[in-house]
């Protein structure tokens, strides 16, 4: 709900320092709980500053956008997250385009990645093809696609609006990338596509309970909730081998409860194959992705 308190411009306002003091009097003079380290965020934003660093350095100057301070800082008041409010997150050492259109990343989405590039040294494999499914942002095939240069990068997303930020966000960092639109590895059975690398955080909650009041009215529910919890994983490993070169490493981001009902999904599509597959917990010591290495996948 739009909160009707709203932050107005000031003509005797002019520095760092007293916007500043003006968002906090007005937060909490009005109970909005705006954290002191948001206004620093977004101080930092507007003046287009490095870091914390450069604001203390510049504390006593003026502001150099007032109206856009007090705009992003409307939408905080309106309940939107700072990251859609500055319209960027940084992922890993990337900083990438977001908004309602697109899933805020995550740092266990960041141990996704970490992971995926240690498995792909400890394995000593050269990919030749990385996809990227369910992309969003495309913070994951961004991030493998800068370790691996002499990669084709694949990414794979379902929604137009999700699709014109991933663009963007990929044209900043790549230059060796395709966008496939559609669902879950229909695009790469389409085309023919084989990967040596396949990694994806699809939607994966089938709780609505779980879900943070604010990722709920604010972040696409499409990018994190899906009935029964494992149908992206579903279509993965059933149709893998039309889609995965012979030696292939497939990662996934996956739920915490999950690891018995994929485990059963495992023995299913892959009892014919010689595997090795894992569970692994995040930083938050709750198990949250899993991967397949493939040993001479074959139809």
């Amino acid at each position: 709900m739009t909160n009707n308190k709203k932050l107005q411009a000031n003509k005797l306002i002019k520095t760092n320092r007293e916007y500043l003091k003006y968002s906090l009097d007005f937060s909490n003079e009005n109970n909005l709980k705006i954290s002191k380290n948001i206004i620093y965020q977004i101080l930092i934003d507007v003046n287009n500053y490095k870091n914390y660093t450069d604001l203390v350095i510049n504390f006593d100057k003026n502001l150099a956008k007032p109206n856009d301070f007090i705009k992003k800082i409307n939408l905080i008041i309106d309940g939107k997250p700072l990251q859609y409010a500055l319209g960027y997150s940084y992922f890993l050492d990337f900083k990438l385009k977001v908004n309602k259109n697109t899933l805020i990343p995550r740092v266990e989405t960041e141990g996704l990645v970490l992971l995926t590039k240690s498995l792909i040294e400890e394995y000593k494999i050269q990919p030749k093809s990385i996809v990227d499914c369910c992309a969003g942002t495309g913070c994951i095939g961004i991030a493998l696609g800068n370790s691996y240069k002499n990669s084709n990068l694949f990414f794979i997303e379902k929604y137009q609006r999700t699709i014109d930020v991933l663009n963007y966000n990929a044209s900043q960092y790549l230059n060796n990338f395709l966008i496939l639109r559609g669902d879950k590895t229909k695009p790469l059975l389409k085309y023919n596509i084989k990967a040596d690398v396949f990694v994806s955080n699809p939607p994966y909650v089938d709780n609505l309970n779980t879900i943070d009041e604010m990722v709920l009215k604010n972040e696409p529910l499409h990018a994190i909730y899906v009935k029964n919890g494992i149908p992206f994983y579903n279509n993965f490993f059933k149709y893998h081998k039309l889609f995965m070169n012979e030696n292939y490493l497939m990662v996934f981001e996956i739920g915490e409860d999950q690891k018995d009902a994929l485990t059963k999904l495992i023995v299913k599509y892959f009892s014919d194959e010689k595997i090795e597959f894992q569970f692994k917990k995040d930083i938050y010591n709750k198990i949250r992705y899993l991967y397949i290495k493939g040993f001479g996948c074959k139809i």
